[in-house]
């Protein structure tokens, strides 16, 4: 890569833990809100079926290949999508942040792909043990005692829970990261930042090494050229070699 076209920003201009959760919530909802009124849609189309109800294990899946589906038709072109046009997802026009990559511009397809198929690594944890734990089940074990909702509550509340704190453990690196990345941006080589935001100077490429317990990860980062701007970024250099360590 060539530090010719290199930008940085300063510490303050990178969007914030609430800034940035705010719009993955409203993103959330906007992506679960389409989901559901197709899912509406189709079921009206169908009609109520006279079926006896199935057992738990085609049920969930059912409910795997069917979330595998949706991601397909719904998340991946709403979040890749948004993210190549001018002002990004809705949750990010809300918000005021948008993407850059190293030159302070939109990033390129591919690195939006690898962004979102990384932010996927929980829901996906998520979706393949719920569905290990309900395949243990015996096909033809009878539920007098429970029905499949029930079990569903019982099993997927939990789940559901481990799921946010990932989501939520993976969005609180940016509070220690001092240029306010997740981990999916670091892989992606992406920063987030304020709508409003504009460079503070040019930027040359570093490579740095952030840890996380016993893994240890290179990448990329933009420190500034000249050494007037490196003291104006506030202790940019020492702080990311700290800051960027999660024990």
């Amino acid at each position: 890569m060539s530090d010719a076209t290199c930008v940085w920003f300063q510490r303050s201009d990178h969007s914030g833990f609430w800034r940035r959760l705010a719009a993955c919530l409203i993103d959330a909802a906007v992506v679960l809100g389409l989901i559901y009124a197709v899912a509406a849609l189709l079921q009206r189309a169908v009609g109520p079926t006279t079926q006896p109800t199935a057992p738990v294990q085609r049920s969930f899946g059912m409910l795997l290949g069917a979330a595998g589906l949706m991601l397909v038709f719904f998340a991946l072109p709403y979040h890749v999508g948004m993210r190549l046009s001018a002002g990004g997802t809705l949750g990010y026009r809300l918000v005021g942040q948008r993407l850059i990559d190293f030159k302070g511009q939109r990033p390129a397809f591919g690195a939006i792909l690898k962004r979102f198929l990384l932010s996927l690594m929980f829901p996906a944890i998520y979706l393949v043990l719920i569905g290990l734990m309900m395949s243990q089940q015996p096909a033809g074990a009878s539920q007098p005692k429970s029905s499949p909702t029930a079990t569903r509550m019982l099993v997927g509340l939990p789940l559901m829970a481990l799921l946010f704190s990932g989501m939520f453990a993976s969005y609180w690196t940016v509070v220690r990261d001092f240029r306010r990345q997740a981990i999916h941006d670091k892989w992606s080589r992406t920063w987030v930042i304020r709508a409003n935001a504009r460079p503070a100077g040019a930027g040359r490429l570093v490579e740095r090494a952030w840890v996380l317990g016993p893994v240890i990860k290179a990448f990329w980062d933009v420190d500034p050229v000249e050494p007037a701007d490196a003291a104006g970024a506030v202790r940019a250099p020492q702080a990311a070699a700290q800051e960027s360590s999660v024990s």
